[in-house]
C-alpha cells in the first residue's frame, strides 16, 4: 500500500522506510471493494482474535495500476485548483469501450451486473451507437468492424461501466 502511495505521489523512496507504522494484513488488495483485514498489529500486538475472512477471486489480489496524474496537476495549476468539469462529446457516432472488468445496467429501479471478468475470465467490451448500448460481452460477441470505420475506442483499463 505504501509503495502505491509513494509512486502516486511521485516520491522516489518508500515512505514506509522512514515511518514506524502499524501493520494490517489484507485478504485482497486494500483498494478493492470488499477488502477486509485478516489481521491487524498495533505496536506488535495482534488485534483480531477471530477475524472474518471471505474467499476472494484471484484477480482481487492484483495491485492496482498507479494512475498518471500529470495532466490533472497541470490543470490544477492552470485553473487555480478548479479545472472545468465539462463533459466531452464524442466526435464518433460509435464508441467501443474495451478492457472492462464489470458491466452494470439499470433494470427498472434496480441496477444489475450483466458482465463480470471474474466469471468469464476475460475482459469485456461495450459498443455504444449514438448514446445507446448496442452490444456487450466478450470482444468476439461485439465485433466493432461491423459498425464502420468511424469508431472511437476507449480503454477502461479494467474498470467498470454502467
Amino acid at each position: 500500500m505504501m509503495q502505491v502511495l509513494s509512486r502516486s505521489l511521485h516520491v522516489s523512496y518508500n515512505l514506509a522506510y522512514h515511518l514506524l507504522l502499524d501493520v494490517v494484513i489484507w485478504d485482497s488488495s486494500p483498494l478493492s471493494l470488499g477488502a477486509t483485514p485478516r489481521q491487524v498489529f498495533i505496536d506488535g500486538i495482534s488485534q483480531l482474535d477471530h477475524p472474518h475472512v471471505v474467499k476472494k477471486p484471484v484477480d482481487s489480489q492484483n495491485i492496482p495500476q498507479v494512475p498518471d496524474f500529470d495532466q490533472e496537476a497541470e490543470d490544477a495549476v492552470k485553473y487555480d485548483g478548479l479545472p472545468p468539469l465539462e463533459m466531452k462529446k464524442s466526435k464518433a457516432e460509435v464508441v467501443v469501450f474495451t478492457n472492462i472488468h464489470t458491466i452494470y445496467r439499470k433494470n427498472g429501479k434496480k441496477i444489475e451486473q450483466i458482465f463480470s471478468h471474474s466469471e468469464v475470465g476475460m475482459a469485456g467490451v461495450v459498443v455504444v451507437v449514438k448514446g445507446e448500448m448496442k452490444c456487450y460481452g466478450l470482444e468476439s460477441d461485439c465485433l466493432s468492424s461491423q459498425y464502420g470505420p468511424d469508431i472511437q475506442h476507449v480503454d477502461l483499463k479494467g474498470g467498470s461501466i454502467s
